[in-house]
């Protein structure tokens, strides 16, 4: 295989594994809060403390938690700035049909997003009913560079393909009995 085609071959590679692991990691902070109201509805079975330090979940919903206290839970697109985010939250108390509705604020930390406290709710951050944007709800412009990406990625991939098959195609033809050998030209013995 020549060096032009390892050099593709190589960047082919290289190039899903950095999508790949792209795909893999990503926390958003409204993902961060959906798990952590979902974790407090689980009741004792529930482990909030892994979404938020000490004290704020039972600031929201004090102990002893049921499993379903919440009958629901609506998370808003959230503000990010720095190392700092503001996610917008309601939910729905099931045993007095309260309406609670906050601002929970996140910092990025080594391991990753973790709510650190509660705030009033804020104008700025409307929920989804209210007007907000949707979580997981892309423009047209992201579907079309996401399509974009990858039809670019097939295509390397399809030319590091054809390139590395025609390269083995290529081998099997020079061993194929009946045909000339290619150092002398001559027929191999039988």
């Amino acid at each position: 295989m020549s060096g032009r085609r390892r050099a593709l071959l190589l960047a082919t590679v290289l190039g899903a594994v950095a999508l790949l692991s792209a795909c893999g990691g990503t926390q958003r902070p409204e993902g961060i809060v959906q798990r952590w109201l979902a974790a407090l509805d689980a009741g004792g079975a529930g482990r909030p403390a892994v979404y938020a330090v000490p004290g704020v979940s039972d600031r929201l919903l004090p102990p002893p938690r049921d499993v379903g206290a919440l009958d629901r839970a609506v998370v808003g697109q959230g503000a990010e700035k720095g190392d700092e985010a503001r996610v917008p939250f309601e939910v729905e108390l099931d045993a007095t049909g309260a309406v609670i509705r906050r601002v929970a604020v996140l910092r990025l930390g080594t391991d990753g997003w973790r709510i650190v406290g509660l705030a009033p709710a804020d104008p700025a951050l409307p929920l989804p009913d209210e007007g907000g944007p949707r979580l997981g709800g892309l423009s047209v412009r992201a579907w079309a560079l996401s399509g974009l990406a990858a039809i670019c990625f097939c295509v390397l991939a399809a030319i590091a393909l054809r390139l590395v098959g025609g390269a083995s195609s290529r081998i099997r033809s020079s061993t194929t009995p009946g045909t000339p050998h290619r150092s002398t030209g001559s027929q191999p013995a039988p």
